[in-house]
């Protein structure tokens, strides 16, 4: 029987709490094409890969957003690549698709609220979302988000003083 694996845990974050982690990298070795007119040897090249994204004591690979779309921008050309910039009032990130995955983001425009589940990537030092699933929302989604982050938030620093509920 083939082994499947487990899909990571989509995180519910907000965008602030993205930016604040720690990405963490890996250095791959490249090959790299020896050069006949050299006589000395050339290091072997490294290329950095992305693993998660440090957060505390979790490790995050995959998100559950709700934001606001602020920009949007599509390549012209034979590379087909579209972004869009999604804010949710503690921060911007890009929502980043490549290939026939823009499809996923063409229909979206600036004021649109959604949410998206996707897996974080890296390059050059930004931190920036790869979209699984993009879904147009109510604009009132942003206050429920925010409410249910900040009770679970309040549940977890454990308030002195008042008594605690579980999460239901």
């Amino acid at each position: 029987m083939p082994e499947y694996k487990k899909r990571e845990t989509a995180y519910k974050l907000r965008i602030g709490e993205i930016l604040e982690g720690t990405p963490i990298v890996e250095d791959i070795p490249q090959e790299v094409a020896p050069n006949p007119n050299e006589t000395i040897s050339t290091p072997q090249a490294t290329k950095e890969r992305f693993r998660f994204l440090e957060l505390g004591d979790k490790r995050i690979i995959r998100v559950n957003i709700v934001a606001n779309v602020v920009d949007k921008y599509n390549s012209a050309g034979d590379k087909q690549y579209a972004t869009i910039t999604i804010d949710d009032a503690t921060g911007q990130l890009r929502v980043k698709a490549f290939g026939d995955a823009i499809n996923i983001i063409q229909e979206l425009s600036h004021g649109d609220t959604v949410i998206i589940i996707g897996v974080l990537r890296a390059y050059a030092g930004e931190v920036y979302v790869s979209p699984e699933i993009v879904k147009k929302a109510d604009p009132r989604y942003l206050l429920v988000r925010k409410l249910e982050l900040d009770k679970k938030s309040a549940i977890k620093a454990k308030i002195p003083g008042e008594p605690q509920k579980e999460l239901e």
